[in-house]
């Protein structure tokens, strides 16, 4: 409720200038902030680990050189469509919308969320600070990695900003007393 509020408002923001014109024209040049309203956020929980078999003659020595941790997290996951890429060729009341699908924008795991690690170690063997760095770095990697595979959540993404930028498109016309007919167009440079 509160994006179509604020989509209503940038869209009268945009208008209120064209209002005494007498010939008006629609100025779509908010598409970006548009799009940024779109952006769908997706909360992770997920677990990482690090693990280290000891080899040679530390086998038979108290494990020397065997590691495991295991951490959990939370996450969020920030899924749109790059702004950049979408174009708007308004011609009369038709508008040609440009939108490329949506792809990862950011991946951020919440530190503060990251549990004490559980861990395991064979004699004379630590989990250096490394080592922790790395089994982090891990789980945004792994974060991200499910998120750009899963396709269900993607085209969700898509199709929202396609919903958004077409409320603010007839908003803009509403306001201008046009009523635009959309056609959404494939971009494959996008």
């Amino acid at each position: 409720m509160f994006k179509k509020i604020l989509l209503l408002i940038i869209s009268l923001v945009i208008a209120l200038p064209l209002a005494g014109c007498e010939k008006k024209e629609a100025d779509f040049s908010e598409t970006k902030a548009i799009c940024e309203l779109a952006t769908l956020k997706c909360y992770y929980h997920n677990t990482s680990e690090l693990k280290q078999d000891s080899s040679g003659i530390g086998k038979w020595f108290g494990n020397i050189g065997y590691k495991k941790a295991w951490i959990e997290y939370d996450g969020i996951v920030k899924l749109g469509i790059d702004a950049s890429k979408v174009k708007i060729e308004p011609n009369g009341n038709k508008v040609k919308v440009y939108v490329p699908n949506a792809t990862i924008l950011g991946v951020d795991v919440d530190v503060a969320s990251i549990s004490e690690a559980v861990s395991e170690t064979g004699w004379f063997t630590k989990i250096t600070t490394e080592e922790r760095a790395e089994t982090q770095k891990k789980a945004q990697e792994d974060m991200k990695a499910k998120a750009e595979s899963n396709t269900a959540l993607l085209s969700q993404a898509t199709q929202r900003a396609k919903d958004t930028i077409k409320d603010y498109i007839l908003n803009v016309g509403s306001l201008i007393g046009v009523e635009y007919e959309i056609e959404w167009m494939v971009d494959n440079n996008a």
